[in-house]
């Protein structure tokens, strides 16, 4: 259960960069330059990332400490 949330976390928060600028469009391009969507998205991901993360953790503390 612990490695699917994980998973989940890293997806959430990699889908934005692999979503809108592909490891193709780095390599072809050089690079890209994001605009202010593109960072907005990105942040957002970051922290519903993290905060699956935290989530996770006070759940697992919180059953350690009940036992």
């Amino acid at each position: 259960m612990r490695v699917i949330r994980y998973l989940i976390a890293l997806v959430v928060g990699l889908m934005p960069w692999l979503g809108f600028h592909g490891i193709l469009d780095y390599v072809i391009k050089g690079g890209v330059d994001p605009s202010w969507e593109v960072w907005t998205v990105r942040v957002v991901g970051f922290v519903l990332a993290y905060s699956l993360w935290i989530f996770g953790t006070r759940n697992r503390l919180r059953e350690r400490i009940l036992r």
